[in-house]
Protein backbone atom coordinates (compact mmCIF):
# COMPACT_ATOMS: atom_id res chain seq x y z
CA UNK A 1 0.00 0.00 0.00
CA UNK A 2 1.44 3.29 -1.04
CA UNK A 3 2.30 6.13 1.52
CA UNK A 4 -0.69 8.10 0.05
CA UNK A 5 -3.45 5.19 -0.05
CA UNK A 6 -2.11 4.85 3.96
CA UNK A 7 -3.18 8.36 4.81
CA UNK A 8 -6.74 7.99 2.96
CA UNK A 9 -7.06 4.48 4.59
CA UNK A 10 -6.29 5.75 7.99
CA UNK A 11 -8.52 9.10 7.44
CA UNK A 12 -11.51 7.13 6.26
CA UNK A 13 -10.68 4.85 9.75
CA UNK A 14 -11.06 7.93 11.61
CA UNK A 15 -13.82 9.10 10.29
CA UNK A 16 -16.11 6.14 10.82
CA UNK A 17 -14.42 6.01 14.45
CA UNK A 18 -15.45 9.48 14.56
CA UNK A 19 -19.63 9.17 13.69
CA UNK A 20 -19.77 5.82 15.50
CA UNK A 21 -18.79 7.63 18.53
CA UNK A 22 -21.16 10.33 18.39
CA UNK A 23 -24.14 8.12 16.59
CA UNK A 24 -23.85 5.99 20.19
CA UNK A 25 -23.34 9.24 22.00
CA UNK A 26 -27.11 10.73 20.79
CA UNK A 27 -28.19 7.75 21.19
CA UNK A 28 -27.19 7.05 24.83
CA UNK A 29 -29.17 10.61 25.65
CA UNK A 30 -32.50 9.57 24.50
CA UNK A 31 -34.43 6.37 24.73
CA UNK A 32 -35.96 4.96 21.57
CA UNK A 33 -38.57 2.68 23.03
CA UNK A 34 -41.61 3.82 21.19
CA UNK A 35 -43.91 1.29 23.07
CA UNK A 36 -43.14 3.02 26.64
CA UNK A 37 -44.75 6.28 27.18
CA UNK A 38 -42.62 9.31 26.89
CA UNK A 39 -43.21 10.83 30.42
CA UNK A 40 -41.93 7.14 31.78
CA UNK A 41 -39.06 7.54 29.64
CA UNK A 42 -37.64 10.62 31.23
CA UNK A 43 -38.06 9.33 34.10
CA UNK A 44 -36.32 6.68 33.56
CA UNK A 45 -33.59 9.03 31.89
CA UNK A 46 -33.41 11.81 34.84
CA UNK A 47 -33.49 9.70 37.95
CA UNK A 48 -31.91 6.02 37.21
CA UNK A 49 -28.44 7.20 37.84
CA UNK A 50 -29.39 10.34 39.92
CA UNK A 51 -27.77 10.80 43.46
CA UNK A 52 -30.54 12.92 45.27
CA UNK A 53 -27.43 13.08 48.37
CA UNK A 54 -25.45 15.26 46.20
CA UNK A 55 -25.54 19.30 45.30
CA UNK A 56 -27.04 19.28 41.92
CA UNK A 57 -23.58 21.32 40.28
CA UNK A 58 -21.47 20.01 37.74
CA UNK A 59 -18.40 22.16 39.46
CA UNK A 60 -18.99 22.31 43.18
CA UNK A 61 -17.44 25.31 43.19
CA UNK A 62 -20.57 26.99 41.42
CA UNK A 63 -22.87 28.06 44.34
CA UNK A 64 -26.59 26.83 44.33
CA UNK A 65 -29.07 29.89 44.52
CA UNK A 66 -32.34 29.35 46.31
CA UNK A 67 -34.82 32.19 45.48
CA UNK A 68 -37.61 31.77 47.94
CA UNK A 69 -41.20 33.93 47.96
CA UNK A 70 -43.81 34.24 50.86
CA UNK A 71 -47.18 34.98 50.73
CA UNK A 72 -49.46 35.26 53.99
CA UNK A 73 -52.69 33.14 53.31
CA UNK A 74 -53.89 33.54 57.00
CA UNK A 75 -53.47 34.98 60.49
CA UNK A 76 -54.66 32.01 62.52
CA UNK A 77 -53.84 33.55 65.59
CA UNK A 78 -51.49 35.65 68.13
CA UNK A 79 -50.77 34.49 71.27
CA UNK A 80 -49.64 37.45 73.78
CA UNK A 81 -49.06 34.92 76.60
CA UNK A 82 -46.36 32.57 75.22
CA UNK A 83 -45.04 34.89 72.41
CA UNK A 84 -46.60 32.82 69.47
CA UNK A 85 -47.62 33.70 65.66
CA UNK A 86 -49.78 31.00 63.97
CA UNK A 87 -49.65 31.94 60.40
CA UNK A 88 -50.69 29.97 57.05
CA UNK A 89 -48.05 30.45 54.42
CA UNK A 90 -48.26 29.67 50.65
CA UNK A 91 -44.18 28.98 50.57
CA UNK A 92 -42.35 29.07 47.34
CA UNK A 93 -38.63 28.19 46.43
CA UNK A 94 -36.96 27.71 43.22
CA UNK A 95 -33.25 26.52 42.11
CA UNK A 96 -31.18 24.86 39.53
CA UNK A 97 -30.44 21.62 39.28
CA UNK A 98 -28.12 20.67 36.81
CA UNK A 99 -28.28 16.72 36.91
CA UNK A 100 -32.28 17.12 35.59
CA UNK A 101 -32.08 18.51 32.23
CA UNK A 102 -33.00 17.21 28.95
CA UNK A 103 -33.74 18.25 25.27
CA UNK A 104 -37.50 18.42 24.57
CA UNK A 105 -37.11 16.90 21.13
CA UNK A 106 -35.94 13.81 22.86
CA UNK A 107 -38.88 12.85 24.72
CA UNK A 108 -41.79 13.74 22.56
CA UNK A 109 -41.58 17.73 23.24
CA UNK A 110 -42.03 17.37 26.87
CA UNK A 111 -40.37 20.81 28.79
CA UNK A 112 -41.69 20.19 32.03
CA UNK A 113 -42.83 17.25 34.69
CA UNK A 114 -43.83 16.71 38.26
CA UNK A 115 -40.99 14.57 39.96
CA UNK A 116 -41.25 13.00 43.69
CA UNK A 117 -39.63 15.82 46.41
CA UNK A 118 -38.34 12.18 47.94
CA UNK A 119 -36.41 11.28 44.72
CA UNK A 120 -34.02 13.88 44.27
CA UNK A 121 -31.82 16.94 45.81
CA UNK A 122 -34.28 19.77 47.39
CA UNK A 123 -32.37 22.34 49.45
CA UNK A 124 -32.49 22.50 53.67
CA UNK A 125 -33.62 26.05 54.28
CA UNK A 126 -35.89 26.15 57.96
CA UNK A 127 -37.27 28.82 59.97
CA UNK A 128 -35.34 29.63 62.29
CA UNK A 129 -38.40 31.29 64.55
CA UNK A 130 -40.17 27.75 64.21
CA UNK A 131 -41.16 25.97 67.41
CA UNK A 132 -44.06 23.58 66.80
CA UNK A 133 -45.32 21.61 63.68
CA UNK A 134 -47.97 23.21 62.28
CA UNK A 135 -51.05 21.07 60.27
CA UNK A 136 -49.51 21.44 56.53
CA UNK A 137 -51.08 18.86 54.01
CA UNK A 138 -47.79 17.27 52.29
CA UNK A 139 -47.37 17.75 48.85
CA UNK A 140 -44.77 15.20 47.49
CA UNK A 141 -44.20 16.90 44.19
CA UNK A 142 -42.16 19.55 42.65
CA UNK A 143 -41.85 20.61 38.64
CA UNK A 144 -39.11 20.28 36.65
CA UNK A 145 -38.38 22.04 33.51
CA UNK A 146 -36.23 20.99 30.89
CA UNK A 147 -33.54 23.20 31.90
CA UNK A 148 -32.81 22.30 35.16
CA UNK A 149 -35.02 24.74 36.85
CA UNK A 150 -37.06 23.15 39.89
CA UNK A 151 -40.14 24.87 41.53
CA UNK A 152 -40.97 24.09 44.73
CA UNK A 153 -44.56 24.75 46.04
CA UNK A 154 -46.44 24.04 49.18
CA UNK A 155 -48.77 25.86 51.63
CA UNK A 156 -46.78 25.63 55.36
CA UNK A 157 -49.01 26.38 59.15
CA UNK A 158 -46.30 27.63 60.54
CA UNK A 159 -46.21 28.24 64.78
CA UNK A 160 -43.52 30.53 65.24
CA UNK A 161 -42.06 32.80 68.05
CA UNK A 162 -43.09 36.24 67.74
CA UNK A 163 -42.04 38.83 70.72
CA UNK A 164 -45.17 41.21 71.06
CA UNK A 165 -45.10 44.40 72.64
CA UNK A 166 -47.75 43.30 75.33
CA UNK A 167 -48.13 46.39 77.44
CA UNK A 168 -49.60 48.32 74.14
CA UNK A 169 -51.55 44.46 72.77
CA UNK A 170 -53.72 44.27 70.88
CA UNK A 171 -54.05 47.61 70.21
CA UNK A 172 -51.01 48.37 68.54
CA UNK A 173 -49.14 47.27 65.24
CA UNK A 174 -47.32 43.19 66.02
CA UNK A 175 -43.91 43.00 64.38
CA UNK A 176 -43.46 39.30 63.99
CA UNK A 177 -40.33 37.14 61.72
CA UNK A 178 -39.88 34.60 59.51
CA UNK A 179 -36.05 33.90 59.11
CA UNK A 180 -35.51 31.22 56.45
CA UNK A 181 -31.79 29.86 56.02
CA UNK A 182 -29.71 26.70 55.02
CA UNK A 183 -29.36 24.43 58.49
CA UNK A 184 -25.77 23.67 56.85
CA UNK A 185 -24.56 24.99 53.70
CA UNK A 186 -22.76 28.00 54.09
CA UNK A 187 -23.20 30.52 51.45
CA UNK A 188 -20.62 29.39 49.27
CA UNK A 189 -22.78 26.70 48.70
CA UNK A 190 -26.23 27.89 49.31
CA UNK A 191 -26.76 31.48 48.86
CA UNK A 192 -30.45 32.89 48.94
CA UNK A 193 -32.69 35.65 46.81
CA UNK A 194 -36.09 36.89 46.21
CA UNK A 195 -38.14 35.10 43.76
CA UNK A 196 -40.01 38.25 43.34
CA UNK A 197 -39.36 42.07 43.94
CA UNK A 198 -39.42 43.34 47.55
CA UNK A 199 -41.93 46.01 46.44
CA UNK A 200 -44.15 42.98 45.43
CA UNK A 201 -43.86 40.82 48.21
CA UNK A 202 -44.70 43.98 50.42
CA UNK A 203 -48.09 44.78 49.57
CA UNK A 204 -49.23 41.68 47.97
CA UNK A 205 -53.04 40.27 49.88
CA UNK A 206 -53.71 38.79 46.62
CA UNK A 207 -54.44 35.49 48.82
CA UNK A 208 -54.63 36.65 52.23
CA UNK A 209 -57.81 35.48 54.07
CA UNK A 210 -59.12 38.10 56.81
CA UNK A 211 -61.33 35.56 58.33
CA UNK A 212 -59.63 36.22 61.88
CA UNK A 213 -59.76 38.94 64.55
CA UNK A 214 -56.16 39.74 62.81
CA UNK A 215 -55.25 41.48 59.72
CA UNK A 216 -52.19 41.34 57.47
CA UNK A 217 -50.31 45.01 57.20
CA UNK A 218 -47.60 44.17 55.00
CA UNK A 219 -44.89 41.45 54.65
CA UNK A 220 -41.11 43.23 54.93
CA UNK A 221 -38.29 41.02 53.36
CA UNK A 222 -34.23 41.54 53.66
CA UNK A 223 -31.25 39.74 53.18
CA UNK A 224 -28.58 39.42 55.74
CA UNK A 225 -25.34 37.47 55.25
CA UNK A 226 -24.02 36.32 58.78
CA UNK A 227 -21.29 34.06 60.48
CA UNK A 228 -21.32 32.43 64.00
CA UNK A 229 -17.84 32.80 66.13
CA UNK A 230 -15.59 33.24 62.92
CA UNK A 231 -17.46 30.40 61.20
CA UNK A 232 -18.44 30.23 57.60
CA UNK A 233 -20.57 32.68 56.26
CA UNK A 234 -24.27 31.85 56.02
CA UNK A 235 -26.87 33.13 53.94
CA UNK A 236 -30.79 34.53 55.36
CA UNK A 237 -34.18 35.92 54.17
CA UNK A 238 -36.31 37.11 56.95
CA UNK A 239 -39.56 38.03 55.96
CA UNK A 240 -41.39 40.61 58.58
CA UNK A 241 -44.80 39.78 59.09
CA UNK A 242 -47.15 42.89 60.44
CA UNK A 243 -50.38 41.78 61.82
CA UNK A 244 -52.75 44.32 62.88
CA UNK A 245 -55.96 43.79 64.98
CA UNK A 246 -58.72 43.71 62.56
CA UNK A 247 -60.82 46.95 62.53
CA UNK A 248 -64.02 44.87 63.02
CA UNK A 249 -63.07 44.11 66.51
Amino acid sequence: MTPSALRAFLALLLFTVMFQSEAARKGNNRTLNSAKPALLQLSDYLLTHYRKGVRPVQDWRRTTNVAIDVMVYAILSVDEKNQVLTTYIWYRQHWIDEFLRWNPEDFDNITQMSLPTDSIWVPDILINEFVDVGKSPDIPYVYVRYHGEVQNLKPIQVVTACSLDIYNFPFDVQNCSLTFTSWLHNIRDINLSLWRQPELVKFDKSVFMNQGEWELLYVLSQFREFSVEGSDSYAEMKFYVRPLPWSGM
